[in-house]
C-alpha cells in the first residue's frame, strides 16, 4: 500500500510556517525601531557622559601669596592699641621712605643728632670712601656696611668699590635729578676706583639682586623710568628697612610704586621671611590738608616697635614690628 501524505496536515503546517515568518518579521522590525529610538533626555545624558570634563581656567584661579595678608583681611592690625599722636605736616618729606624728586624745592630736614661719619662705622678696608667727610644717618650706614662687606665676601674681592657720595645738600645736586635722593640721608652713590671692573660685570649682580636682604633697594632700577622719571642707575642705593625692602623685592616695586600701593591699599601685613617670628603691619595715614599737624594712630602695645616716615608728598607711613609668640 502506497503511503500518501495527509493533505490537511500539510495545509496546517504551511499556515504555521507563514505565521511564524510574519511574526519574525514584525519582531525584527520592532527591535530595529527600538534601536533607532532615543528620547531627548537620553541624548542629553549620553552627551554629558561622553563629553570631556570642562577645563578650569588657570588664569582665573587666585594666585596665593605666601605669608602676605590681603588688604581688608588683616589679622594683626585689630590687635593694636592705638593712640593718636600729632605730627607736623612738614614731616611728609622726612624719613627713610620719602620720595624726594627735588621738584618744588621740597627737601628733607636732616636730624643732625642721627647723622654719623661713615668712616667711623665702616668695617675694615673691604670698600673705600671718596672722602672721610661722608656722612649719613647711622641706621643707613650700618645697613650699607653689612651689605658691602657681604658683597666682598660672597662676590668680588678687591673690586675697587667705593662709596662716592652719601648725604648731599640740596644746593649741591646741580642738574642731576638722581642726586635728589641723596638729600634724604639714607642713600649712597657707589663707584669703582682704580680698576677695570664694571657694574655690568657678572659678579656685580650681587648688588641689585641681594641688597633687599640688608634693608636696601636699588633706587633707580631698569624698567622703572616711567615711575621714577629718572634714568636707570646702577650706583645709587637707598636704605628703607627690612620691612619694606623684602616686600618691594617680592613684588618688583620701585619706591614710587610702593608708595602708590600703600596710598591705595592703606594697609599691608605680612610675616617676615628675613626675620624669624616677626609680623609687619604697615599702614598709610593721609596728611591733614586743613591744618599744620596730622593725628597719626600709633601703637602703644608692649614689645611692639614702630617707625613713622613721610611718603614725600601727601602722608605718612607707619611701620609696626609685631613679635610673634
Amino acid at each position: 500500500m502506497q503511503y500518501e501524505p495527509n493533505k490537511n496536515k500539510r495545509t496546517v503546517s504551511g499556515i504555521s510556517l507563514l505565521a511564524a515568518a510574519i511574526a519574525l518579521t514584525v519582531l525584527v522590525s520592532t527591535v530595529f525601531a527600538l534601536a533607532q529610538f532615543r528620547s531627548p533626555k537620553s541624548e542629553e545624558s549620553a552627551a554629558e557622559s561622553s563629553a570631556p570634563a570642562p577645563q578650569q581656567d588657570e588664569s582665573s584661579q587666585e594666585q596665593s601669596t605666601p605669608n602676605v595678608h590681603e588688604p581688608g583681611k588683616d589679622t594683626y592690625y585689630s590687635k593694636l592699641i592705638l593712640e593718636e599722636t600729632a605730627f607736623s605736616n612738614s614731616d611728609v618729606v622726612n624719613g627713610s621712605l620719602a620720595v624726594i624728586t627735588g621738584s618744588g624745592d621740597k627737601f628733607p630736614t636732616i636730624d643732625e643728632t642721627k647723622k654719623a661719619a661713615i668712616s667711623r662705622l665702616k668695617t675694615g678696608n673691604v670698600y673705600g670712601l671718596s672722602t672721610t667727610a661722608l656722612v649719613d644717618y647711622e641706621s643707613a650706614i650700618k645697613a650699607v656696611d653689612s651689605f658691602l662687606v657681604a658683597f666682598d665676601a660672597q662676590s668680588v674681592k678687591n673690586s675697587g668699590l667705593i662709596i662716592n657720595r652719601a648725604y648731599t645738600r640740596p644746593d649741591t645736586i646741580g642738574s642731576h635729578p638722581e642726586f635728589a635722593d641723596l638729600t634724604t640721608g639714607y642713600s649712597v652713590e657707589l663707584a669703582l676706583y682704580n680698576t677695570n671692573n664694571k657694574f655690568t660685570d657678572e659678579g656685580f649682580k650681587f648688588l641689585p639682586e641681594q641688597c633687599y636682604k640688608y634693608g636696601i633697594i636699588q633706587r633707580y632700577p631698569e624698567g622703572k623710568e616711567a615711575h621714577t622719571s629718572v634714568a636707570p642707575s646702577a650706583t645709587i642705593y637707598r636704605y628703607v628697612g627690612l620691612a619694606h625692602s623684602w616686600y618691594m623685592n617680592y613684588y618688583n616695586l620701585c619706591l614710587e610704586e610702593y608708595m602708590d600701593k600703600l596710598r591705595t591699599e592703606r594697609l599691608i601685613e605680612y610675616k617676615s621671611e628675613l626675620e624669624s617670628n616677626v609680623e609687619y603691619i604697615i599702614y598709610y595715614v593721609e596728611a591733614n590738608g586743613s591744618g599744620n599737624t596730622t593725628n597719626i594712630p600709633i601703637p602703644s602695645n608692649a614689645n611692639y616697635t614702630y617707625e613713622v616716615s613721610g611718603d614725600g608728598s601727601s602722608g605718612f607711613i607707619v611701620t609696626v614690628r609685631y613679635p610673634l609668640a
